[in-house]
């Protein structure tokens, strides 16, 4: 993440010195899952080797410092520095005819690099956005009621009290080296669209992406298929005007030469 900071300065520079900047924050819910070309990898097995359930969304949140560049009328550049959540969830049925759940929660800090385009005149416009982000894993956390060895694929009598375990917070390394660790880092592809609404110098936003991995999660080190993050964020949030776009002022065919 430390080698994002000055590429991010040097972007704002450069788009910036005609631009105009404004600078805010967005919030919302991040929802999560994850995919593979082997899904059972992700599912386990249930009661009798049965594949469980497909696996759920997984509710968390997303959070960003915002700063926009406004080179055009209609086009510019967003940059953003925040922390998102990211992750799996998964359910089995027990013999209590309930459910017993494990969670698996990413929380990584990104910087993204978008490029945006604005629709419409007036005080009510529609946005469209599409652009990179670059994850550091910061922290991992692993909770839920399971069967010892559903999410290896083996086959479990769950009448067998030893046969559920119970994890609550354990975590796990962001490691490229480690076998069974987590890839420290990420980068995935991004793409939105929402309507802000001007007030005077400021202005409200909402809005929706989809965030696709493509980097793999795990590090690779015990042969895992590749599993990628993928996030719906729904997010609102606000832009401050901090000056005003610089025009090029053509020059009066009177104006001396020298």
């Amino acid at each position: 993440m430390k080698r994002l900071i000055p590429l991010f300065v040097a972007s704002l520079v450069m788009t910036t010195v005609q631009g105009q900047v404004s600078m805010g924050h967005r919030a919302g819910l991040s929802i999560a899952s994850q995919r593979s070309e082997k899904e059972d990898f992700l599912k386990g097995r249930g009661i009798g080797g049965r594949p469980m359930d497909d696996p759920h969304a997984l509710m968390g949140v997303s959070s960003a410092l915002v700063v926009e560049a406004m080179i055009k009328p209609y086009i510019g550049v967003q940059l953003e520095l925040g922390i998102t959540q990211k992750g799996r969830q998964i359910s089995e049925k027990n013999f209590d005819q309930g459910r017993n759940y494990y969670r698996l929660r990413l929380n990584y800090g990104e910087g993204l690099l978008l490029l945006k385009g604005t629709v419409g005149k007036g005080s009510v416009k529609g946005n469209l956005l599409g652009g990179i982000s670059f994850g550091r894993g910061l922290s991992a956390v692993e909770r839920g009621k399971f069967s010892v060895d559903s999410l290896s694929g083996e086959v479990v009598d769950r009448r067998d009290s030893a046969s559920i375990k119970e994890l609550e917070d354990r975590f796990i390394d962001f490691d490229d080296v480690t076998k069974g660790f987590l890839a420290p880092t990420e980068l995935c592809w991004v793409v939105g669209a929402g309507v802000s609404f001007d007030i005077g110098r400021s202005r409200i936003f909402l809005e929706g992406r989809l965030n696709q991995g493509l980097s793999a999660v795990y590090n690779g080190k015990l042969n895992e298929p590749d599993v990628f993050n993928r996030a719906i964020l729904v997010q609102a949030g606000y832009l401050v005007r901090l000056n005003d776009r610089k025009e090029k002022k053509p020059v009066s065919p009177d104006t001396p030469s020298w």
